[in-house]
């Protein structure tokens, strides 16, 4: 374990989700994310315990703190405090229903962490009215992602079932300190500055035009405002940051389909998912062909990216300007050479590169030209860890209760259905559920229109459905 009393500044990573948190002031608990999962039987709670107390102790990132240095900054450090001591929640023993157990978790999850030298997760343990066991685990975005998350609760299952089965005990877990000093090496470097070249060639150059999710008219409500005819960008912030989560899920064998083509086709599933979304907004923007929308970079490349936890999460515009007279499938491996850079990229300072936006092209706080964060995750607990691809178990992500982009849209892989699930975080006055189910049957019909004929132009697909 590192130095404990050492303090290092904030990664722009862990500063943009405080700075998300400065704009949903009053809300801290926008940060939090919670996760359960459960196993179909009763689990050796003991036992898990202590596999939890000792991956803790392994894993550095399980450590981190927050606190104020003397000039008033916020900076973080490790702490060699031992964890606190999990709450076990009995909703059997308790007499409740799967709808009010439930609905406990989701209110747990709006309760914000202690911000200053506190543990930056809170853990249960937790036995469901359905016959379910494990633990529902709630975390603060400052310290975790969804990365971090999977790899110390596979740690976990892996030193339980090595105690209670005899299987391998899990590999070393890597220092979140080394990959914390690699970070903060960067600032003020030649890489930073080849970065800075690559986006002012790629987003500064001209300016891009705003598309929402639910048409043009945001955008022409911005240009009646202002009287200015030829407006480009357009606010996203709502009135309020109260938000909510809805899935759709779609079956088994039709995304098998879609893994499927794109193994044939060698291509990522997020660049299917990428051309799908642009060829939405085209159709329901005027057939616009200069679409934007946000991209998430995880930023795990090397082990020990992988391996050494804390949140890395970068969030860049993707800016898709091409003719939608072109190819679909050459618009898709377009997508997937420019992700490729961007990924070459991700490192720059996604606050850094805001704030250059908003001055090239003079937006006023609140202006983007992206309306949707779209994020895949290929890996879910069953795929991080081998130990559960026959185990029937469930996992699920609950709302805080609050969000700071209108429509944020993660698809990933279900556990229990093995099935693609397109999970929305949504700001309630922004959309509704039924639109959002409007959405996803766009998607939907553009995904399976592809995948039966990817020669048909980008007209040919919006024509079509």
């Amino acid at each position: 374990m590192a130095e404990k009393t050492k303090t290092y500044p904030l990664t722009p990573a862990q500063k943009m989700h405080f700075y998300t948190q400065l704009q949903c002031s009053g809300h801290p608990e926008v940060l939090n994310i919670g996760t359960s999962i459960f196993m179909n039987g009763e689990m050796d709670f003991e036992v898990l315990r202590d596999a939890f107390l000792k991956s803790y102790d392994r894993y550095e990132a399980a450590h981190i703190r927050f606190r104020k240095d003397k000039n008033g900054d916020i900076c973080q450090y490790l702490s060699s405090d031992p964890m606190n001591e999990a709450e076990f929640l009995d909703f059997a023993a308790w007499g409740k229903t799967q709808e009010e157990a439930e609905a406990e978790l989701k209110r747990l999850t709006a309760i914000p962490m202690e911000r200053f030298d506190s543990q930056m997760f809170r853990l249960y343990y937790v036995r469901m009215p359905n016959g379910y066991t494990g633990v529902f685990f709630l975390v603060d975005h400052m310290a975790w992602d969804s990365s971090s998350i999977i790899v110390f609760i596979s740690d976990v299952i892996e030193i339980y079932c090595n105690a209670l089965y005899d299987t391998p005990y899990p590999k070393d877990l890597r220092s979140y300190i080394q990959s914390l000093e690699k970070d903060l090496k960067y600032a003020g470097s030649k890489a930073e500055e080849r970065d800075r070249q690559f986006w002012e060639e790629t987003v500064l150059s001209d300016e891009p035009i705003f598309t929402d999710i639910l048409g043009p008219s945001r955008l022409d409500n911005a240009r009646k405002e202002t009287g200015d005819p030829d407006k480009r960008s357009a606010k996203v912030t709502s009135q309020t940051v109260v938000a909510d989560i809805c899935n759709f899920s779609l079956e088994e064998e039709p995304s098998n389909k879609l893994m499927e083509y794109c193994k044939q086709k060698n291509v990522p599933m997020v660049c299917l998912l990428i051309s799908a979304l642009r060829t939405y907004l085209s159709k329901f923007n005027r057939y616009a062909e200069d679409i934007s929308i946000k991209t998430t970079v995880s930023r795990r490349g090397t082990v020990l990216e992988k391996k050494s936890g804390g949140t890395r999460i970068h969030f860049f515009p993707f800016r898709m300007k091409f003719s939608n007279s072109m190819k679909y499938i050459d618009s898709i491996r377009k997508i997937q050479e420019m992700q490729n850079k961007i990924f070459r990229h991700a490192n720059y300072d996604p606050i850094k590169l805001n704030g250059e936006i908003c001055k090239r092209f003079g937006n006023q706080p609140g202006e983007s030209y992206d309306s949707v964060s779209l994020t895949y995750q290929p890996m879910s607990f069953r795929e991080s860890n081998d130990m559960l691809k026959d185990i029937d178990y469930e996992a699920k992500w609950l709302s805080n209760g609050v969000a700071a982009q209108p429509y944020y849209l993660t698809v990933m892989h279900n556990p229990e259905t093995r099935g693609l699930d397109f999970f929305w975080e949504y700001q309630k006055d922004a959309a509704t559920p039924e639109q959002l189910e409007y959405i996803y049957y766009y998607l939907c019909k553009i995904l399976f229109e592809v995948i039966e004929d990817d020669e048909r132009t980008i007209n040919e697909i919006i024509e079509t459905v």
